[in-house]
């Protein structure tokens, strides 16, 4: 019973690390066109904390984040990965606001 279950998270896992790839290799592309060396990472579980930790890994000079800006009830709920990668780091951050769509707004 449980085997099954854990099969199942194994193979969501995998199907949204090969999104996040897929993803992330479409914005690589547009950044290495602008001559910007780029290089993937998919791993982790706990997105502040991994980014924290290959920041530190990998020795870079600044971190760039998307963020969605949420704050209030949203913040207190749902946590801020920003919120918490500005905390516990001494490297500078960018960050970059997105807009998402929302029924009928833009």
């Amino acid at each position: 019973m449980f085997g099954a279950a854990t099969d199942e998270i194994r193979l969501l896992r995998e199907e949204e690390e090969k999104k996040a790839r897929e993803y992330l290799q479409s914005i690589a592309v547009t950044l290495q066109e602008d001559g910007l060396e780029t290089e993937i990472i998919v791993t982790g579980s706990r997105p502040a904390q991994t980014i924290l930790d290959i920041a530190e890994q990998e020795s870079v000079d600044v971190i760039m984040m998307a963020t969605h800006g949420r704050g209030g009830v949203d913040r207190l709920y749902m946590g801020s990965v920003a919120d918490r990668v500005i905390q516990y780091t001494n490297i500078p951050i960018f960050l970059v606001p997105i807009q998402e769509r929302r029924q009928g707004k833009y």
